[in-house]
């Protein structure tokens, strides 16, 4: 996400006469890059058949400077100063916020030069001379200015831009940029972020008519905000994560985007599909963990009501659709244990593919090691999930190397929701438990066309990624 923060502030033009240090960069510079002290620099002149006398010259010069002080080179990098005495005007921010600096200069223009080498006897007008003390210019410092001699021309507004791109902050005077403090979310969005889920808490009823907001959990906005500590500012908030603010706005948001998962079916939807559609839709978004959504097929048709095309796809499906009550598996095999796959079949299983979107740890493939050699060693194709934790890669690629096993990688949501193993492309089990209970779980046959019935996601995704 990124936030951009605005406001004007002062903008003084100063004139004055006194002295100013400009830091310019010299040709001694790139003679002294690599030089530390005065012994290594007599050394490195003498190496290059310089004089004596001229070598004196070059140290005393440096010593003047202040470049070379106690024997020890310093600040070589800043460039060199140089004094000059004169007219001059001056640019000034006044900044009015917790920022660390009360004053920035911004840009000095030579005048007229006047002929005095020094300002050391001048009375320093002390209430400018504080104005203009800026640290971080690293072009020209000032020294002093006469105290009869200087004055504001005029002032006027400019923009200070308070940035946070990648979690860093940054403040911009006229396109340089600073480092500062982070601001706190608690305070930018006026007390509605949840730390927790690093999202902004928002009502659904602000953003239901915008669908890629609800459905990326991102917004952008733009809104004026005020800090105790930069006083009134223009925000412009750019990608900013959002979570419903409410039970009740979770509901709204969560029913908003169940109805666009039955929009894409565009038929009639099963009671047992709709569960799945539920189960699919809180994976897909996990936002709503936060919440308490619980699975209520009534309720859900309450919510859509009876004007609703989608009230009247779900009731269909009821009416017109009741598979999920009427199809029974055709067989069931109780696995109680892992040798009971070596002969509960009664089939030569030469290949097996597993729809599950839970094998994605060590010790399920370590299990599965198991499972395919109580199995006779068939080929093995698992539809699942990425891996859990990164550092069970080698382990796991091993396992599929010595066992024949090719992992097809999906979003969780992309997958249904039930476990299916399937038995040499035709003979289709639908399964009770992952690979974590394998050992005690039910098998029960269904016919693909069965299958179709209550969940064609599966069907759809075993077409698609099985030929």
């Amino acid at each position: 996400m990124k936030i951009e923060l605005k406001k004007d502030i002062k903008l003084y033009q100063m004139e004055f006469v006194g002295e100013v240090d400009f830091f310019e960069k010299s040709p001694y510079i790139k003679l002294l890059q690599n030089i530390k002290t005065k012994d290594e620099l007599i050394y490195e002149l003498e190496e290059k058949k310089m004089p004596e006398s001229a070598i004196k010259n070059i140290v005393k010069r440096l010593e003047n400077l202040k470049v070379l002080k106690n024997g020890i080179l310093e600040n070589i990098e800043d460039g060199f100063p140089n004094k000059e005495y004169g007219k001059y005007t001056l640019e000034i921010f006044e900044n009015d916020t917790s920022l660390p600096f009360k004053f920035k200069n911004k840009d000095i223009k030579r005048e007229k030069a006047i002929s005095r080498n020094t300002a050391e006897d001048i009375k320093t007008n002390k209430n400018y001379i504080k104005m203009v003390q800026d640290k971080s210019n690293d072009k020209f410092r000032i020294n002093s200015i006469s105290n009869d001699k200087a004055k504001i021309l005029s002032v006027r507004t400019n923009e200070l831009v308070l940035i946070m791109d990648n979690n860093k902050w940054k403040y911009r005077i006229n396109d340089k940029s600073y480092d500062m403090e982070s601001i706190a979310y608690i305070d930018l969005f006026k007390g509605k972020w949840d730390y927790e889920n690093d999202s902004l808490m928002i009502s659904f009823s602000i953003i239901k008519e915008k669908d890629d907001f609800l459905k990326s959990f991102k917004i952008t906005y733009s809104d004026d905000i005020e800090s105790n500590k930069y006083g009134k500012l223009k925000g412009r908030f750019k990608d900013i994560p959002v979570i419903p603010k409410e039970q009740y706005d979770a509901k709204e948001w969560f029913i908003y985007l169940l109805k666009s998962e039955i929009e894409q079916l565009n038929r009639y939807i099963s009671k047992e599909e709709l569960q799945q559609l539920w189960n699919n839709t809180k994976e897909k978004y996990p936002k709503f963990n936060k919440f308490e959504l619980g699975f209520d097929f009534e309720n859900i048709l309450k919510e859509f009501g009876k004007s609703s095309k989608y009230y009247w796809l779900l009731q269909a499906g009821i009416d017109l659709y009741p598979f999920d009550i009427s199809i029974s598996s055709k067989s069931r095999v109780i696995i109680e244990n892992i040798e009971d796959f070596q002969d509960k079949f009664y089939i030569d299983i030469k290949e097996l593919i597993i729809v599950d979107r839970y094998i994605n740890r060590i010790r399920h493939f370590k299990i599965l090691e198991k499972v395919v050699r109580n199995l006779n060693y068939p080929k093995i194709t698992i539809i699942t999930t990425k891996i859990y934790n990164s550092n069970d890669k080698q382990k796991i690629d091993k396992i599929m190397s010595n066992y024949n096993i090719t992992r097809i990688i999906k979003e969780k949501y992309e997958l249904p929701h039930s476990r299916y193993w399937v038995f040499n492309d035709d003979v289709f089990y639908k399964v009770g438990e992952s690979l974590d209970s394998i050992q005690n779980t039910s098998f029960d046959k269904y016919t693909k066309d069965e299958i179709q019935k209550f969940d064609k996601k599966f069907v759809e995704l075993l077409d698609r990624e099985i030929s």
